[in-house]
């Protein structure tokens, strides 16, 4: 029977077993000290008669009994433990999933000692933070399956967690889509707060991972992402070949970057928020202090769950009955020798008081209260640096007590410490008084407004997160507390703050855009103007030549205006090429398309139609041979070829502007098949 014994709080053992033995000491010493004292006054003969009828035996059981019932306190208060029970427990917390990368990526040692095996140390520190919170594991890759159903049992989440390898999954690739909606089909039932933890590289190899966050995002799931690796990135060891790296089906060697542009728009998308792992994990103590810690539980049942018996009552009840015993017992014999009366002086009278003073106080013994009186009444009095004394002080015995650090966050609100008072009324969301919560969320808002209005001038984008913050607070107020009028006012009125400020910043944005249009316009008026120029002072300079010649007059003059033209096309070409680049990877809008077309295909004809005029304007005795350039220069342009003088023209034209020629090669044959990455 005793082997089944244990104490939760042993170390009240050894304090009782110490104190004990100093009693016993000072009342030994106490004891002699009485006697070498009363030997001065008194004789031996009359000694002897004086103390006759007083009874040494029962002064030494006394002395036993107490010091027994004393040691009876100390041990109740080491909660003695016996025997097990199953019991129906409910609990308060949220419900989290958390959806882990096993892809071959996350072996790129980037992160030591690789990323899967970091990303799984974050995430078990991650879990013993949470009290009552339910969490889930769903390992994925190429596919995904829940490995571990939500529970309270965090030692066979751990267990789960500790047996994910990469080859848990036997589809590779990574497929961030598919773990997205199994996560909402295993959430689908849950009245609780649907919440999904992905902890991934964030290489998408396979699925739409943004319309399954619209998807979840329309069924009220929110998902935080936690970035594993570097942007650097690292080669993929070969699990299968050690010192070999895996490579593509081209040869060569893959390497692993973090993409955190997506798995930011995952998070943005369903209210969630994007934090990378770090070191240390700090990614998850961020998500959870901002953003978890936050969320309002609720309560969810467990089936059973096992608990010691605690059986302190047993050497408790046992103390009383001995110091209760220990005062029944007297220490004189029940017949006098000496014949002498029985006097009850005052210091036995006191002495008597004194015990049942010690049976009352352990009758009443009780937790003391958090809330000061004397603190209560300082604030309330208006002396805030006193309470705060007062609270401080009580803070160090109690550091986690949530009462406190919510009068703590009072006190810091009215002294305008709003920073402070954000952290101590977050820390006292931490309650498992549903009153007492839902006051931390109302208070919580209006810190949260505050810090938004003191830096509304200096950082507006830094208010709007404030705002945000307070919208979340006083939603939470209003889930636990649905009737609060003030909080749903407080909530309408920052929600009309938040609107107006976005707007306004959106309107600030629009200005920039619309000056720095006109910059871009002037710049490439400029580059314009610089190439017409010196298209005119070649044009000046071949003019004296021309003066020179009679009949060559006119032919040199067609040349010279027909390269003008041909410069027409060729732009378009270029426009065109320039077009192709930038919608590369994007489906071209129809009417876009359309009216660039008819621009530049008014263009060409009114071109065209300048050059027959020039040609109408040529003398007759030359109408022959111009008729045979003209064609010959149709057919030549047809077939894209620029005589040296077009050339050297398209090139100076060029010269002020900037650019890079794009191959675009002719797909006339089949399309490859696209490749499998399976890492």
């Amino acid at each position: 029977m005793m082997m089944n014994i244990h104490f939760a709080r042993p170390a009240w053992l050894i304090a009782g077993g110490f104190v004990c033995c100093t009693v016993l000491v000072l009342l030994r010493m106490s004891a002699g000290w009485k006697q070498k004292k009363m030997t001065r006054f008194v004789s031996a003969k009359m000694w002897a008669q004086l103390t006759a009828n007083v009874s040494a035996t029962r002064r030494r059981l006394k002395m036993i009994l107490l010091l027994t019932a004393v040691f009876g306190c100390f041990v109740a208060l080491a909660r003695p433990q016996y025997g097990e029970q199953w019991i129906d427990v409910r609990q308060k917390g949220i419900d989290i999933l958390i959806g882990l990368d096993t892809s071959r990526s996350m072996l790129a040692p980037d992160i030591r000692p690789n990323r899967l095996a970091r990303a799984k140390l974050a995430i078990k520190d991650f879990v013993d933070r949470l009290g009552g919170d339910r969490v889930g594991l769903i390992p994925f890759a190429g596919t995904s399956f829940l490995m571990c159903p939500l529970t309270t049992d965090y030692n066979a989440f751990n267990e789960s967690l500790d047996a994910v390898t990469p080859a848990s999954i036997p589809v590779g690739g990574t497929n961030m889509a598919e773990v997205i909606t199994k996560a909402e089909k295993i959430l689908h039932n849950e009245s609780n707060y649907k919440i999904l933890i992905l902890v991934t590289d964030g290489e998408n190899l396979q699925g739409r991972a943004l319309a399954a966050a619209g998807d979840a995002a329309r069924q009220k799931m929110t998902i935080y992402t936690v970035g594993v690796g570097t942007r650097a990135g690292e080669l993929i060891p070969d699990a299968k070949n050690r010192g070999n790296f895996i490579k593509d089906e081209s040869g060569n060697f893959i390497r692993s970057r973090l993409d955190e542009k997506t798995l930011k728009k995952i998070a943005e998308l369903t209210g969630g928020m994007y934090v990378p792992l770090g070191s240390m994990g700090q990614g998850f103590t961020t998500i959870y202090q901002e953003k978890l810690k936050l969320v309002p539980k609720e309560e969810h049942r467990e089936r059973k769950q096992r608990r010691p018996i605690e059986r302190f009552y047993w050497p408790l009840a046992l103390s009383i009955i001995l110091l209760f015993i220990e005062f029944l017992v007297s220490g004189r014999k029940s017949t006098g020798l000496s014949g002498l009366p029985f006097i009850r002086t005052a210091g036995r009278r006191l002495f008597t008081q004194g015990k049942l003073l010690i049976v009352f106080l352990l009758l009443l013994i009780r937790p003391l209260s958090a809330n000061g009186s004397t603190a209560d009444q300082l604030f309330h009095a208006g002396k805030l640096d006193q309470a705060e004394k007062v609270y401080a002080t009580k803070m160090k015995q109690q550091p986690d007590n949530p009462v406190l650090q919510f009068n703590m966050g009072d006190v810091q609100y009215r002294k305008k410490d709003f920073a402070r008072a954000k952290d101590l009324f977050s820390k006292s969301l931490a309650t498992d008084d549903l009153a007492l919560q839902a006051k931390s969320y109302f208070n919580l808002g209006n810190t949260r407004f505050q810090l938004g209005q003191s830096t509304l001038k200096t950082d507006p984008e830094q208010t709007i997160e404030h705002y945000r913050k307070a919208v979340e607070a006083f939603e939470g107020c209003l889930k636990l507390r649905p009737e609060d009028k003030d909080a749903r006012e407080n909530l309408a009125i920052v929600k009309k703050e938040l609107e107006k400020l976005k707007r306004q910043q959106q309107k600030k944005k629009e200005k920039k855009d619309q000056q720095k249009a006109p910059e871009k316009d002037r710049k490439s008026k400029n580059r314009k103007n610089s190439g017409q120029k010196n298209q005119q002072n070649q044009d000046h300079s071949q003019q004296p030549g021309d003066r020179k010649t009679g009949q060559k007059k006119n032919n040199d003059g067609q040349d010279n205006k027909n390269p003008k033209m041909t410069n027409s096309p060729e732009k378009n070409r270029r426009n065109d090429t320039k077009n192709r680049k930038n919608t590369a990877g994007h489906p071209p809008k129809e009417p876009q398309m359309n009216s660039k077309e008819k621009t530049s295909g008014g263009t060409d004809k009114e071109k065209s139609r300048g050059n027959d005029s020039i040609r109408a304007r040529s003398p007759q005795a030359g109408s022959s041979t111009d008729r045979q350039m003209s064609k010959a220069d149709a057919s030549r342009r047809k077939q894209g070829k620029m005589t040296r003088a077009e050339a050297a023209n398209l090139l100076d034209a060029l010269k002020n502007e900037e650019g890079r020629l794009e191959f675009i090669p002719n797909r006339t044959g089949e399309e490859r098949p696209p490749i499998l990455k399976n890492w």
